[in-house]
This record gives structure tokens, C-alpha cells and sequence, in this order.
């Protein structure tokens, strides 16, 4: 028997999978209710397979069952984060595609930070007014 402490990356009837590893449950071992869901830390204790993972003998929810903000959404994407957070990803997003934008200007012109600034502030405007 082995035990695993982890975050659940994806669940289905038929197991969970905690970090890179699925865990099935055994015929002996019925899914706990209400499930487990993607983004709880779970304890699973399991009897190990060849070729890693096994069958669940016992699963416990920790955390009073939180789900763990970086585990919502669609694969950790712009869903489930915060409004500071999306804020931190509109302004970098228009800071990478300004410097991109002006690197292609540089060599036709002088094309300084400021300039790149000015044009992320233009970009973050028309991201923010959408």
C-alpha cells in the first residue's frame, strides 16, 4: 500500500488524477459522495501498479474541500483568476505585443522604451474599453 498527497487535476467516475498520475477506484472502493472535484488536495491511498498510479483503498478531501484558485477554469487559464490578476495580464499581454510590434520599427527608425510604453498604454486602453 502507498499514499499520495496532491492537488486533483482531473476526476471522472472512474478515478482522479493528482498531479501526472490517475488513480482508479477499485472495484472494492465506491466513489466517495459527493465526488472529489478538480483543484481539491486529496490524500489517496492506493494499492501501486506497474507502470505507476493504482487503485484507490481510501480517499480523503483536505482542506475542508477548498478548491484551490489556480485549479479553476479552463486549464488554469484567464477564467477563475482574479480581477488584480487580469489586470497584471491585460497590461502584460499589451506590453509583449508593443515590444514585439516596435522591434519590427527599430530597424526602419529609433525606437526607444518610451515609445514601446507609449504604444502598450494605447493597446491597454483599447483592451480595457473592449
Amino acid at each position: 500500500m502507498a499514499e499520495v498527497t496532491g492537488f486533483i487535476v482531473a476526476s471522472t467516475g472512474t478515478g482522479v488524477k493528482v498531479g501526472d498520475v490517475w488513480f482508479n477506484y477499485g472495484r472494492e472502493y465506491a466513489l466517495p459522495q459527493p465526488p472529489p472535484v478538480r483543484g481539491q488536495r486529496v490524500k489517496v491511498q492506493y494499492n501501486p501498479r506497474d507502470g505507476g498510479g493504482g487503485w484507490i483503498t481510501a480517499l480523503e478531501v483536505l482542506d475542508g474541500g477548498a478548491v484551490q484558485q489556480s485549479f479553476r477554469g479552463a486549464g488554469g487559464g484567464y477564467r477563475g483568476k482574479s480581477d488584480e490578476e487580469r489586470k497584471d495580464i491585460r497590461r502584460m499581454s499589451a506590453l509583449r505585443a508593443a515590444a514585439a510590434f516596435c522591434s519590427g520599427k527599430s530597424t526602419v527608425q529609433e525606437v526607444g522604451s518610451a515609445e514601446v510604453l507609449k504604444v502598450a498604454e494605447a493597446w491597454l486602453r483599447w483592451l480595457e474599453n473592449a
